[in-house]
């Protein structure tokens, strides 16, 4: 009788053992998967923002607004800095929008 507890017991060892190896192994590539996704997202989103022309006029640049889906905060801050480098006649091509486009405003649109 002893000796079936001992096997009995043992078995029950086995089977929990068997049952957190397996957990931890389906844990594991659920995580892996996951942090795919992630990464595949990411470098689609930085695809996406890199294919975003910077705009060529302060008109282009408020158009932005209804081609692209933008935060109010950032549209808010892409659309003060066009309006003061508007109002103090700043040429397009020297505007804080053309010199900060790829570092700042391009990472302000994302997919519509």
């Amino acid at each position: 009788m002893a000796e079936n507890n001992g096997q009995i017991r043992k078995f029950f060892l086995c089977l929990i053992a068997s049952l957190i190896i397996c957990g931890l192994g389906f844990g594991g590539y659920y995580y892996y998967q996951q942090r795919l996704e992630i990464e595949d997202a990411i470098a689609e989103n930085n695809k996406f923002l890199s294919s975003i022309p910077a705009p060529k006029s302060y008109k282009d640049a408020y158009d932005y607004y209804l081609r692209y889906k933008v935060s109010d905060d950032n549209w808010h801050t892409f659309s003060t800095a066009i309006r003061l480098d508007e109002v103090r006649n700043v040429p397009f091509n020297e505007s804080m929008i053309i010199k900060d486009w790829e570092s700042v405003y391009s990472k302000f649109f994302s997919r519509n």
